[in-house]
């Protein structure tokens, strides 16, 4: 019941079903990182990063709570340990492309970090899902920032393609707000 809040949004609403589940059974590393999620959505960065502690602690070989926890730590910016977080979760599933994806934009952000490293990244999680739009635009905005912009143009549009196939509208929104101000244009 907890989950079907999360996914309608209900954020609230699931955190109370994910706390009467761990008062009899706090054992779940599933409710934990779940809970954390939900206090991830509500911005309540510390406490998502102590609930994602607490599903670690609990089940520290599930790469999607590595993930997770990199998803809070880089909404708190501190990109390098997200990063790390990243790399653990791809560590235990090489084929996770989010986790690729996500390790590649928190490297932009790590001072020192080579641009191949990045795209590294980026073109990792596109090799294992072919149809992630959100990689596509990834790779094309860094692509953008080191003036390769016929290969940046290039795949923002696959990306703007595969978020239109997928009702993908925050993919759509940058792709469009991108080829638009820059003179690109949209196909």
């Amino acid at each position: 019941k907890g989950n079907a809040h999360l996914k309608k949004d209900e954020y609230e609403e699931a955190i109370k079903v994910y706390d009467s589940i761990i008062k009899y059974t706090p054992k779940i590393a599933e409710v934990w990182f779940n809970r954390g999620v939900a206090f991830l959505h509500l911005n309540n960065l510390t406490e998502s990063l102590d609930f994602h502690n607490e599903a670690l602690r609990l089940n520290p070989t599930v790469a999607f709570f590595w993930y997770g926890k990199g998803n809070v730590l880089l909404e708190m910016g501190k990109f390098k340990l997200a990063c790390e977080h990243f790399n653990k979760a791809t560590d235990i599933d090489l084929t996770f492309a989010p986790a690729w994806h996500n390790a590649g934009i928190a490297l932009m952000s790590v001072s020192g970090t080579r641009s191949a490293t990045v795209l590294k990244c980026f073109e990792k999680a596109i090799k294992l899902e072919p149809s992630y739009p959100d990689a596509w635009m990834s790779k094309g905005l860094f692509l953008f920032t080191q003036d390769k912009d016929s290969k940046a143009v290039e795949c923002i549009r696959k990306a703007l393609k595969l978020a239109r196939e997928q009702g993908a509208k925050k993919v759509i929104d940058a792709a469009t707000f991108f080829l638009q101000r820059t003179g690109y244009g949209i196909r």
